[in-house]
């Protein structure tokens, strides 16, 4: 019983996942929304717009000329909201998004109540099911705005609809509230499923499995982001694991691999995971933008501290590219320059200690 109850709350809290999943796919939904906001809201501001237009000119339209006047600049501003500003703004697609369910909501409502109080109610009705099916956002949050709505035209019917009328209006209102609620949270449920499967589906082919990191794929896919994501400077590090063959040889590849995963923690304390990749079997690059080289190499110093701990230890090479050294921006000399730095390193930690290269096979 509780498991059932656990799963109703997140069917109708979160369209059938928990809440870290929920805000883990919520990036796609705020696309998913802003693509469907900027349509509808243009879609019916330009239908609103001939009805205003029309409304000059056609006897039977002129008492509603102001509700079409709102409704079309409605609509044009959650355009603006959605498309504009929600460009850098994620949390304005979801206020285009209630916006555009109360105001075609109220405009379903008014035509029902207002305009046609001789007939039987049809615009707020197709509304209630049709605006539960466009957008994707808690199943709770939608079904609370359509019962509200219906509430609402419950309340106002029996003031402006014949005795005739009003007990089928209301019955209609609630059973297309119901279904507009169902139906919402079975498609918003079924979407969310493949925003999820979507999600998984990219992490498993951009990212290591045994690190955490981004993995060779996406570093590919990434490369060109590189060249004009950085504002003032951007550095490329490059980094080798001294000594893992040897490590695999002699105390087998579980040891490898908490070696290369000591490697990754240590990076990602010091520099963000969304910029960091294994790229091989032992080699990692990070990029870094806009932060000052000492800093940089102050990082570097400390994730070599750090795994010296571990008496694991790093060839680390990168090079610094800033607006100011220079006028023309080489990614490819720059990530170049970064290995050829590491491999002097490396070179310089086996001269020193002593190890002959050839022999661990690096």
């Amino acid at each position: 019983m509780q498991a059932i109850l656990k799963r109703l709350w997140q069917t109708v809290a979160y369209g059938g996942v928990d809440e870290d999943t929920w805000n883990m796919i919520k990036p796609d939904v705020i696309k998913l929304n802003r693509a469907m906001t900027t349509w509808l809201s243009l879609t019916a501001g330009g239908i609103i717009t001939v009805m205003f237009l029309l409304s000059h000119v056609l006897i039977g339209l002129e008492s509603s000329r102001y509700v079409y006047l709102i409704g079309a600049l409605l609509s044009y501003l959650i355009f603006f909201l959605s498309h504009v500003l929600g460009k850098k703004r994620p949390v304005c697609v979801t206020l285009a998004v209630y916006m555009a369910l109360q105001t075609y909501l109220t405009y379903g409502l008014f035509i029902g109540a207002f305009t046609r109080t001789s007939q039987q109610t049809v615009t707020f009705m197709v509304m209630l099911v049709l605006m539960a099916l466009i957008f994707v956002d808690r199943p709770a949050n939608i079904s609370g705005v359509l019962f509200l709505s219906v509430i609402t035209f419950i309340v106002i019917i029996p003031h402006t609809k014949p005795a005739s009328i009003i007990p089928v209006d209301m019955i209609d209102a609630i059973i297309f509230g119901l279904l507009g609620a169902i139906v919402g949270t079975i498609i918003i449920c079924v979407k969310v499923d493949s925003f999820v499967s979507r999600y998984k589906l990219k992490l498993f082919s951009e990212t290591d499995q045994l690190t955490g990191l981004h993995n060779r794929n996406c570093y590919e896919w990434q490369l060109e982001n590189y060249g004009r994501t950085y504002r003032e400077s951007i550095a490329c590090i490059y980094m080798d694991a001294n000594g893992l063959h040897e490590l695999n040889n002699t105390q087998g590849h579980q040891a490898g691999d908490l070696m290369l995963i000591a490697i990754s923690q240590a990076i990602q304390a010091e520099f963000t995971a969304e910029n960091a990749y294994r790229i091989g079997g032992d080699e990692f690059v990070v990029f870094v933008k806009d932060l000052p080289e000492s800093d940089l190499i102050d990082k570097l110093q400390i994730i070599q501290a750090s795994l010296a701990k571990h008496k694991y230890h790093i060839a680390v090479g990168y090079d610094y590219y800033t607006r100011v050294s220079a006028d023309t921006f080489d990614l490819g000399a720059l990530i170049k320059n970064a290995e050829t730095r590491m491999y002097d390193n490396k070179h310089a930690y086996y001269e020193t200690t002593g190890i002959s290269r050839a022999a661990h096979n690096y």
